[in-house]
C-alpha cells in the first residue's frame, strides 16, 4: 500500500530502525550550494545510516546533479577511494572568494594541510593563474626541507599535489620529532615516531 510519508533521517516510528538510505538533498552546484558544506551533510547522513566509504563510493552518483554528475561521469569512474573522490569534487566545485595576488603568494601552510591546499587552490583558480603556476605557488607555501622531497619528479596536478604532499609532509614530521629527541636528549619523541612510522629511522 503506499503512502505519502517522506523518508527520513530520524528513527522510524513503526519499526524502530535508521532507514535503509538516508534521505539526501542531492548537490548541485548550479543552486549556489557549497561542495564543503554539503560533504559534511553527506558524511554526517551516512553515518547516521551506518554506510561505510564503500556505500559512499557506489551510491554519491545518486545524490549529484547537474555539472557535477556530468563531471563525476567524464572524470571520477575510475577512483576508488572516497577521500580522492572528495578532494576531486572539491577541486572542481569550491565556490571562490575575492582575493587578490598577495593572498595567494602570501599564504602559508600553518597546521592543516588540506586547508593550506584548497584555500590557495581556490585563490590560485580565482586568479586565473595556469595549472603550474597553480602548483608552484603551493609548493613555495611549504617549509623549505618538503620543498627539496618534490625538486624530482614535480606533480602534474593539484591532486596529485595533495597526496604527495601529505606523504612528505609526515616523513617532514617525523624527522622533526626525531630531530627534536637528539637536540633534547629524551625518549618520547623518538618513541612516537616509531609508534607512527615503523621503526623507520633515517637520517
Amino acid at each position: 500500500m503506499e503512502t505519502n510519508n517522506q523518508p527520513n533521517l530520524a528513527v522510524n516510528s513503526n519499526t524502530n530502525q535508521i532507514p535503509s538510505e538516508p534521505f539526501l538533498i542531492a548537490f548541485d552546484p548550479e543552486n549556489g550550494m557549497r561542495i564543503e558544506a554539503w560533504l559534511e551533510y553527506f558524511n554526517n547522513a551516512c553515518k547516521i545510516s551506518n554506510k561505510d566509504n564503500d556505500w559512499k563510493m557506489l551510491n554519491i552518483s545518486k545524490y549529484l546533479k547537474g555539472s557535477a554528475l556530468t563531471h563525476y561521469i567524464n572524470s571520477c569512474l575510475n577512483i576508488s577511494n572516497f577521500d580522492d573522490l572528495c578532494n576531486i569534487l572539491i577541486e572542481n566545485f569550491l565556490k571562490p572568494n575575492i582575493v587578490n595576488l598577495s593572498d595567494f603568494s602570501q599564504h602559508q601552510l600553518r597546521n592543516n594541510l588540506d586547508e593550506y591546499f584548497h584555500r590557495k587552490l581556490n585563490c590560485g583558480r580565482q586568479l586565473g593563474l595556469s595549472p603550474q603556476l597553480i602548483l608552484e605557488g603551493l609548493t613555495d607555501g611549504m617549509p623549505t626541507n618538503i620543498k627539496q622531497l618534490m625538486t624530482i619528479n614535480p606533480p602534474t596536478s593539484p591532486t596529485e599535489w595533495l597526496k604527495r604532499k601529505t606523504h612528505a609532509y609526515s616523513k617532514w614530521l617525523a624527522h622533526l620529532l626525531i630531530y627534536t629527541n637528539e637536540r633534547m636528549g629524551g625518549e618520547y619523541s623518538w618513541c612516537r615516531v616509531n609508534f607512527v612510522y615503523g621503526n623507520n629511522k633515517s637520517h
